[in-house]
């Protein structure tokens, strides 16, 4: 239950998000906004349009990526291909985003903790 309200408020504050801040994140909020530009494709493959991913992933207290993101939902448009192109390229358009900027407390906070993001084209 925890996790899934977690990710529905990491994924509520990508969606209120407005712009990339310019200090380290201090809250959930925060990192979602950090994060925000790379939660849309900038060219999805041909054929997928409407497709999107829901990426799970873990931070270390540094806001670097701890393992690797993983989808653990998604609706995918197109043929097998195109839909395996677009898997590919959410999470590696995801993961260029990080190491985030996090404050010292904040990153012992999230450190570890399953988060979130929905990926689309």
């Amino acid at each position: 239950m925890r996790r899934a309200i977690r990710g529905v408020f990491v994924s509520a504050a990508v969606l209120v998000a407005t712009e990339v801040q310019a200090e380290p994140a201090s809250s959930l909020r925060d990192l979602g906004s950090q994060y925000e530009a790379c939660t849309r494709l900038k060219s999805a493959p041909p054929g997928t349009e409407g497709s999107w991913v829901r990426v799970r992933f873990s931070v270390r207290r540094d806001g670097s990526l701890f393992g690797h993101p993983r989808i653990d939902d998604s609706r995918l448009v197109g043929d097998a291909d195109a839909q395996r192109t677009f898997r590919e390229a959410a999470v590696a358009e995801f993961a260029r985003c990080f190491p985030l900027q996090i404050t010292e407390a904040f990153g012992g906070a999230v450190a570890g903790k399953i988060l979130r993001a929905r990926v689309s084209g």
